[in-house]
């Protein structure tokens, strides 16, 4: 627990100062054609077995990076990666679609591969994801580039069996055009 604690203040620390020094603009501000998405996503891994222990690391803590297009004013598609960590090889791929029900939260539905919350970590399993991000910052330079700080929360479960499941909390740092 106290690596948990003690990983969340960094993470904080790290991307507060980036968060604090953008300015909020206006609700359609975000980027209009591209976006890359580079941050660390805390992950908790639900599966558990019959004796309701942990079948691997309960916490792991993948790199995130993301790639989106936006294909209407509230619309965007995009691709997103984790690649494991804490002794959990493989890397989980999703494919994304994102809409903006709220100026500054988006709700998230993804579909792809994972090993890191598979039963099975050496083999990949068809996943789907569940969740929402909040920007609460954004930042327009130039008139044309967008950053954005995200803070995300996802769901991620195997398609053949909802146990095989983990809680992913992102930080992320998004920057497009």
């Amino acid at each position: 627990m106290k690596k948990l604690v003690i990983g969340l203040a960094l993470a904080g620390l790290i991307l507060l100062p980036l968060s604090l020094s953008a300015q909020t603009e206006a609700a359609g501000s975000g980027f209009q054609i591209m976006s890359i998405d580079i941050g660390y996503a805390p992950s908790w891994d639900l599966n558990l077995t019959d004796n309701a222990t942990p079948d691997q690391e309960a916490f792991i803590a993948p790199a995130l990076f993301g790639l989106n297009i936006r294909v209407a004013d509230n619309f965007i598609v995009g691709v997103e990666t984790l690649t494991g960590s804490n002794g959990v090889a493989g890397t989980d791929t999703y494919l994304n679609v994102k809409y903006n029900f709220l100026p500054r939260v988006r709700g998230v539905v993804g579909f792809g591969q994972t090993r890191l919350f598979a039963a099975d970590v050496t083999k990949p399993e068809p996943a789907a994801a569940l969740g929402f991000e909040v920007i609460p910052f954004t930042r327009v330079a130039a008139g044309s580039v967008t950053t954005e700080f995200k803070v995300a929360f996802r769901y991620l479960a195997t398609v053949t069996d909802l146990k095989n499941s983990g809680l992913v909390f992102a930080l992320a740092f998004g920057i497009g055009f």
